[in-house]
Order: structure tokens, then sequence, then C-alpha cells
């Protein structure tokens, strides 16, 4: 315990890894920012700005429709499809005047009802529009599935592409960045912790009156702790600035999940949380085992640092980038850093590989931390014996 403690106390006596919080601090704070501003104030369908626009927008189709009628015999063909068009356009105003007065009122409910309502409008008009493909209708159907999600689960205001409550801006940032901000603050701060026991590349640290194996497992617990840490840090910093902005939120916001056939759902985050905890904690295990071994081959600080972030990056990059690999990417540990793309199916449609799950993910991480902690422990003799 007492040599944990000292190897923690190291960490917090190096001033240089608040360079890298305090940019994590601001990278987290101007996204969410972005966030923000996209969804409630300029650019996105559901804003009010948005909305005013697009109500006057169709009450322009609807005095032109109006005119045009004017000018076709009543008996014609055109005739008929221009009336479809006005009373659609006059259904269509209705609701976006709806959904804006909802907004107004914060009455979350009928704003999502009258969302639901308008998505249906977009995809009956476009779906058979051969200027559109098959991507843009399955968007505006997967709009209508979160849409018709929040409403029955009555939850608050927010967005799909640009999340501002707090547990949905937790789920963007762990979902697309979490596994980028390990590796980057693990590979920053275990460098230093695993490489200064090395004086003139002699290990320090076998004065230190504990079994080697003892030892090992120790720096890397004190591994686990910087990337649960880490973690945590992220998830307050996020939670805190969605609950600010608007709401903390609710554990039943939503995911996408994804199949390898393509059909996607949305489910709530709250039933992979603890499949997550596993597969994080192993993940992170992982990382610190990686760090490890190349601190002990070696020996510098930056070296270590550098040679960590190229082999992490490269293979978690090239797991779902290099197609050849993807009938075996399942047995790749690298593969599940990113835990919660794991647990939603994402990779494993990106891949299309079925074989990638969680199950799949704790048994790989397990083996490849075991090997990998041999490894050290034989690295470590042999640098004794020499």
């Amino acid at each position: 315990m007492k040599y944990f403690l000292i190897n923690v106390k190291k960490i917090y006596k190096n001033k240089l890894n608040s360079i890298p919080v305090f940019i994590i601090i601001l990278f987290l704070v101007f996204l969410y920012v972005g966030n923000l501003k996209s969804a409630t104030i300029e650019f996105d369908l559901d804003s009010p700005i948005s909305i005013k626009e697009d109500i006057n927008s169709t009450s322009k189709q609807i005095k032109l429709f109006e005119k045009n009628l004017k000018s076709i015999s009543l008996d014609s063909e055109e005739y008929i499809n221009i009336k479809n068009d006005l009373n659609l356009a006059k259904e269509r105003k209705e609701y976006l005047e709806n959904k804006l007065k909802a907004y107004k009122n914060k009455d979350w409910h009928q704003f999502y009802q009258n969302d639901i309502r308008l998505k249906k409008i977009d995809l009956e008009a476009n779906k058979y529009e051969s200027d559109y493909d098959d991507e843009f209708l399955q968007t505006i159907k997967l709009n209508e599935k979160y849409s018709l999600y929040q409403y029955e689960n009555k939850l608050g205001f927010d967005d799909r592409f640009t999340p501002v409550q707090g547990i949905s801006y937790i789920i963007l940032i762990v979902n697309n960045y979490l596994s980028i901000i390990l590796i980057v603050m693990m590979a920053f701060i275990l460098s230093y912790l695993y490489c200064s026991n090395y004086f003139n590349g002699i290990d320090i640290s076998i004065i230190v009156p504990m079994k080697q194996v003892n030892r090992i497992m120790t720096k890397l617990m004190v591994g686990c702790f910087v990337g649960i840490s880490v973690t945590l840090f992220v998830l307050i910093i996020s939670g805190t600035l969605g609950s600010v902005g608007t709401e903390f939120g609710s554990l039943k916001s939503p995911i996408l999940t994804y199949s390898t056939s393509g059909i996607c759902e949305y489910e709530p985050i709250r039933n992979f949380i603890m499949s997550w905890i596993i597969m994080s904690i192993l993940s992170m295990l992982f990382i610190s085992n990686v760090i490890f071994v190349l601190s002990v081959l070696l020996k510098k600080r930056t070296s270590c640092f550098f040679s960590s972030l190229l082999f992490l990056f490269a293979c978690t990059w090239g797991c779902t980038k290099i197609a050849p690999i993807f009938s075996i990417v399942h047995l790749i540990p690298t593969t599940y850093l990113n835990c919660l793309q794991v647990l939603s199916g994402e990779i494993g449609y990106l891949t299309q590989n079925n074989n990638i799950n969680a199950l799949t993910g704790i048994i790989v991480l397990l083996v490849c931390n075991i090997v990998l902690t041999i490894i050290n422990f034989s690295l470590m003799k042999m640098r004794e014996v020499k």
C-alpha cells in the first residue's frame, strides 16, 4: 500500500500533468458551448430560429400553391397534386407552430409529439423524390425514431447530434472521445511515472523491499487508478456542463445501437453501464501494461510516451479501417478500447464482424493482460539478472 501511495504522490507532484488536464477541460467546455449554441440558438432544425424560418418558408409555399391553383383547371391531375401539396403544407405549418409553442412553454412531450408528425410528413414527401438517396431517407427515419423515443420516455429537450443534457453529453464524450483522452492522458502520466524509476538505464525500484511480482502489480494498479481518475474527471465535467446548460438528464437517455444487418434502434444507456465499467477497467489495465512494457524496453520518458501513442492509436485505428483484418479484428485487444462502441454494436457493424461483443471483449482483454503481465515480469527478471 505504501508503494502504491508513493507512486500516486509522484503523479500529483508532477506539475506537467496539469497541462493535459487543462486542455481537456477547455475541449469539453468549448464542445459543449458549441452544442448548446447549435441546438438552441442557431443551426439545429429544432432550434427556435430554425423552426421560425421553416414556418416562414412553409407560409411562402402555401401562398405559391394557392396562386397556382387559380390558374389551373379543377378537373386536371395537376390541380389535384397541387391541392394535396397545399393541404400537406398547411398541416406542416400547423405542426411547426405547435412545436414552436411547445418549445417556448418547455412542454417537451408536446414538442416531440409534433416533431414526430413533422418527420412523418417529411418522410412521406421525400421518399418519392429522385434527388434524395437511401442514406438521406434513413437519416429522417432515425430522427423520427429518436423523437419517438424521447416522447415515449418523457425526456426533456435534447438533440441527437449535438446533445446538451448532462447524461446525453456524457454519452457523446464516452462514445467518441473518451478512448482518445484515456490513451493520451495515461501515456503522458504513466510514461513519466514508469520511466522515473530508471537512472542511467538502471531500475532503481529494485531496492524497494518487496517481491518483483508485487511491485509490477502495484504499478499496474496505479495505472488503473490513473485511468479511473481520468474517466471520472471527464464524466463529472461533462455532466456538470450539461446540468448547468439545460438539465442533468436521465439514465433512460438513448444510445443508437447497431446490428451487422444495418438495423438501428435506440436503447437506454442504463442497459450498458455494468458491461461498460468492466470492459473499461480491463482496457485501462491493457493500456497500463502496454506502457509498462515500452517503459522497460525504452527507459526514456519521451520515447515511451510517443511510442505508446503510436502503437495504441495505430492499432485502434487499424481495427476499423483496414478491411483485410476485419474477419479477425475480434481477437485484437485494441478493438475493445472504445467500449461503448463495442457494446452498441457500432464497431461490429463497421467491420461486419458478428463476434465483436462484450463477452469476447472481456475474454480477449483478460488473456492479453495476463500475457502482458507475464512479459513484464520476464523483462524485469532479465533486467535483474543483468
